[in-house]
């Protein structure tokens, strides 16, 4: 039970990280700012989109696994291994799952260590300061 509120938190969590950086880049384009601003500004979108792209994966794959498992009440050994007798499908759902976890982990880290950055950035940018003033209160 608390493995599903989990995936709720995290899917909502996903949506509101992946929609407010959209909406963010919808209004701006990321030509307010300078060079080095804006390649860190377009590796972020390829980032988001790669963190939407395996969150979303793992939470797929990982209801797959879970029907698996209740329907032939398969032994799965707890990480990232399968059981000897685990059933090929389980175990490749298993092994698939635990992939997209972990590279949706590792694009979470670099989504925030690029936005620790640009936020960085943008204290330094005249350029920013005067976008800024017009869209934020």
């Amino acid at each position: 039970m608390a493995w599903d509120r989990y995936k709720t938190v995290n899917g909502v969590s996903l949506a509101l990280m992946a929609g407010t950086w959209f909406a963010g880049r919808a209004i701006l384009s990321g030509r307010e700012v300078g060079k080095s601003s804006r390649a860190l500004t377009i590796t972020k979108d390829a980032l988001v989109g790669a963190a939407l792209v395996s969150g979303i994966g793992a939470m797929v794959f990982g209801r797959m696994l879970d029907k698996e498992i209740a329907i032939s009440n398969e032994p799965i050994q707890s990480g990232s291994r399968p059981a000897a007798e685990t059933r090929k499908r389980v175990a490749d759902l298993q092994r698939l799952t635990n992939g997209l976890g972990r590279a949706n982990v590792i694009m979470d880290a670099a989504i925030l260590a690029v936005t620790a950055v640009l936020a960085m950035k943008a204290g330094k940018s005249s350029k920013w300061t005067l976008v800024a003033k017009k869209f934020l209160p």
